[in-house]
């Protein structure tokens, strides 16, 4: 009987894996880069669920530098770029995983991957081998016995097998035309020459007509003149890429000895395995591998059996209890006292709206919930207000704000070890939890003092909502359609022909075959990118794409709010926003459903937008917007002797700047060279390059590189406090807020601190953290501060109402507004000590707009 063996292409598919997430990273807790692993061993279990084996081994490459194939070819791999230091951690990880899984990692030294797999599908050719990889150079060991499965998103496997016929159909040669094939095309990506001139669609005829590289230069004189000539300059090179590309398939390596059993996926689910998962916090596949083997599905915390559904002599029990934990299941409430677990329908609330406010009130219980703010919202349905109470959700948030997912079972396996989803795990995870923000120094003055209380706040908040003009913002649709249709007939009228306006590949197709325009780059799918960052550089070659920039933001725009809002209002035409508390890496608060956050303030159209935000009759709104803060923070927190003057001074800092900049007198200083000063400004903490300040200004790039060097040479304590924060982070692993909010930064952590002049992304991202975490730390707490102004002094006259970055809207009884605004400005101005001023700019209007 033929044994089933999966061959598994590790390297390959860690890289693939790897790329497939660089925009959406997986970290641990601890900020650990988890990413490939994660989909790598999630490809492979895939497989194995889809494709029962009687045994299965992984390869894996060795270093470039030891290949035999660099002593045959010293170029071979040379272009390649240096392999993400993430993806390198990852790759022992990624071994250990597989080892502790049961599956062989196999490398033989001085050999790729690839021929390994080769020695392995000849030696054990005469069973069912499937081999699971991207490379298009394993083709060429399909046959009768050995398949070869590709990785494909769109199929419903994952997967798609090919045999003979499928290679064939694949690429249009057999399996063992595929050496020969790949030796005339050639592989940029090994830097494997081929033969110049000669492209797929060139070989594809060659191939199929005399059936291999050697039949091929036998026949040069038969074959068309443009041709043979290519393929006779380019012999040797041909020849060599053969060598190339033909895999070895005699080294020494073999397999354990292969069993009757057909291995299915729990038979991997070793106990060894699963720790390791969990210490990586790969819970989703603990779950796909095990289906839950091993890992106890029920509450470790409980000895008592659930109460399926609440009665009044339960209440008694709850009353009696020093913690109460609260939890929102589908159309369930989950109440426990930590010991026992008690079920609340929805349809029940009604009938216990007294205990339940009898409950909420006792002053002696401590209160744990999950999604705080969620249980206000729903009970405040019902009259029910909620007591002051811990979040879990929070707590995980602020220990890793850039985890996937803060689900409880997930929570309970890391930091208690146990599988846990019910309420009965909450007071130990949150002394867990606790004791971690404790000694990150956390605990107190972020969670305490900012996050905890901020919950109820933004419940507030999102209750009251904000009024919008319905009338006008159906006028301003109507104006945005017309505009629309001048616009559509101006583009086809540039295109020279009709199209989908909002098609990427139809705009692509007429701005890089039609109109001929240069290709900027590709997009994941390996068509030419027609973004907004390569729109904005084809602009000043053809009056097309500045258009269709216009064209997509009139059409968000409209979508997103001239249509949007009015469906979304209620009957007291009221818009209410989710704004979110654990989905921004940096501290900063987000808005959705609608994101009233993302309004344009500089274009006419978004200031009309903000026309339509209305204050109720009789009242009217008040905007406080904190100015410049990210830049007073870069001088308070560098200690820069010069740029504090200029906040000190007070004035134009931009002028100032491009003053002490370019050695001039501020009367000097014309508007290119303060233009210049602004962008530096604001540029320099997202760590801009001079290639990208050239751009912006539209300068050449030794002028910006000028410009950069001398806005360092002016302000010094920039420049360190840079530094330092880089050199913080390598030693840390995260940087932190002035008032010690975290942000994990593991691609830094270890490595050699980047150039101030040329950061890279992380590094750019690891300074800005700094500065966004801390206005976004100040902001909060502003808002905790005029909560407390308003009930302390303005209870049922002011509200606060929305949230917006650095801006904080109010709408209060117009008798008040003055006498409020001048409060409000001095409060927000004195929430933090700095070594320069907080200036806080009001304005008092009917309508957002002319409040801001």
């Amino acid at each position: 009987m033929k044994k089933k063996i999966i061959l598994i292409d590790a390297s390959g598919l860690l890289f693939r894996a790897y790329f497939a997430m660089i925009r959406n990273p997986l970290r641990t807790s601890n900020g650990q880069s988890v990413s490939a692993t994660f989909g790598f061993l999630r490809m492979v279990f895939s497989l194995i669920k889809k494709y029962p084996c009687h045994s299965i081994a992984a390869a894996f490459d060795v270093p470039r530098a030891s290949l035999e194939r660099t002593k045959t070819f010293s170029n071979y791999k040379a272009t390649r770029k240096e392999t993400p230091t993430d993806l390198v951690h990852q790759i022992p990880i990624a071994k250990e995983c597989l080892e502790r899984a049961g599956i062989p990692a196999l490398i033989v030294e001085g050999h790729e991957a690839d021929d390994v797999i080769a020695s392995l599908a000849k030696k054990y050719g005469n069973n069912e081998v499937l081999i699971f990889s991207g490379d298009k150079d394993l083709l060429q060991l399909v046959n009768q016995d050995v398949h070869i499965a590709l990785p494909d998103k769109n199929s419903n496997d994952g997967v798609i097998i090919l045999d003979t016929e499928g290679v064939k159909q694949y690429k249009g040669v057999r399996p063992n035309q595929i050496a020969d094939y790949l030796a005339i095309v050639g592989d940029s990506s090994d830097n494997i020459p081929g033969v110049q001139g000669i492209g797929e669609k060139g070989a594809l005829g060659l191939i199929q007509e005399y059936g291999s590289l050697e039949n091929i230069y036998a026949n040069l004189e038969y074959i068309k003149s443009t041709l043979a000539q290519k393929l006779s300059t380019n012999r040797e090179n041909a020849f060599l890429s053969l060598e190339l590309i033909k895999l070895q398939e005699n080294l020494d390596v073999s397999l354990p000895k292969i069993g009757d059993k057909l291995l299915i996926m729990q038979d991997f689910a070793k106990p060894e395995f699963i720790k390791k998962l969990q210490e990586l916090e790969l819970f989703s596949l603990i779950k796909e591998i095990t289906n839950h083997s091993g890992i106890h599905e029920e509450s470790l915390f409980s000895k008592e059996t659930a109460t399926p559904f609440i009665n009044k002599k339960n209440f008694t029990i709850l009353n009696k209890s020093p913690i109460i934990t609260l939890q929102k299941i589908e159309n369930y409430i989950e109440i426990s006292n930590g010991s026992r677990l008690f079920y609340l329908s929805e349809d029940q609330i009604p009938t216990y709206t007294e205990q339940l406010q009898a409950l909420f009130a006792q002053k002696k219980i401590s209160f744990i919930a999950y999604d705080l703010k969620m249980l206000i919202h729903f009970f405040f349905n019902y009259g029910i207000s909620l007591p002051e109470a811990d979040d879990i959700k929070i707590l995980a948030y602020l220990l890793n704000p850039e985890r996937s997912n803060y689900q409880i079972t997930d929570l309970s396996i890391t930091y208690l070890g146990a599988y846990d989803k019910t309420g009965l795990c909450f007071e130990a995870l949150k002394k867990e939890m606790g004791r971690e923000l404790v000694i990150q120094g956390m605990w107190q003055t972020i969670y305490i003092d900012i996050e905890k209380p901020l919950v109820p706040l933004l419940a507030d908040i999102e209750t009251k909502g904000v009024r919008i003009d319905q009338k006008n913002l159906n006028q301003l649709s109507q104006q945005i359609e017309e505009d629309l249709n001048i616009l559509t007939q101006k583009i086809y009228h540039l295109a020279g022909r009709e199209f989908n306006i909002l098609s990427p590949k139809q705009l692509g197709q007429i701005l890089f075959e039609d109109l001929g325009l240069k290709p900027q780059k590709k997009t994941k799918t390996k068509n030419f990118s027609t973004d907004e960052e390569t729109l904005e550089i084809l602009a000043f070659i053809h009056p097309l794409p500045k258009e269709i920039l216009q064209y997509r933001s009139l059409s968000k725009l409209k979508n997103s709010y001239t249509d949007a809002l009015p469906k979304l209002a209620d009957s007291q035409s009221r818009v209410h926003t989710t704004l979110h508390q654990t989905v921004t890496a940096t501290g900063r608060l987000s808005s959705g459903d609608p994101n009233l956050q993302n309004i344009p303030i500089r274009t006419e159209l978004g200031r009309e937008i903000r026309h339509a935000f209305i204050a109720s009759p009789e009242n009217i709104l008040v905007s406080a917007d904190y100015s410049q803060i990210e830049l007073r923070l870069f001088a308070s927190l560098s200690d820069d002797s010069m740029m504090k003057k200029f906040f000190l001074n007070g004035g134009d800092i931009h002028k100032h700047t491009a003053a002490a900049m370019f050695h001039k007198s501020e009367s000097e200083i014309d508007d290119h060279m303060r233009r210049a000063a602004k962008t530096i400004n604001y540029g320099i903490s997202y760590g801009m390059s001079a290639f990208r300040l050239s751009n912006e200004l539209g300068i050449e790039f030794s002028e910006g590189k000028k410009f950069i060097n001398s806005y360092f040479e002016t302000f010094p304590g920039v420049l360190k406090f840079m530094t330092q924060t880089l050199n913080f982070a390598s030693e840390n692993g995260y940087v932190k807020t002035l008032l010690g909010r975290r942000r994990p930064t593991p691609e830094l952590f270890g490595k050699t601190p980047d150039k101030i002049t040329n950061l890279s992304h992380p590094s750019r991202f690891a300074i800005n953290a700094v500065l966004q975490g801390t206005a976004a730390d100040i902001i909060k707490i502003a808002m905790l501060r005029a909560a407390h102004l308003i009930a302390e002094k303005y209870q049922n006259s002011a509200f606060m109402i929305l949230q917006i970055h650095d801006e904080l809207l109010f709408e209060t009884h117009e008798t008040v507004a003055e006498s409020f605004a001048a409060d409000l400005k001095n409060v927000m101005q004195n929430v933090i000590e700095l070594s320069v001023p907080l200036e806080v700019e009001v304005g008092i209007a009917k309508n957002w707009r002319d409040a801001h």
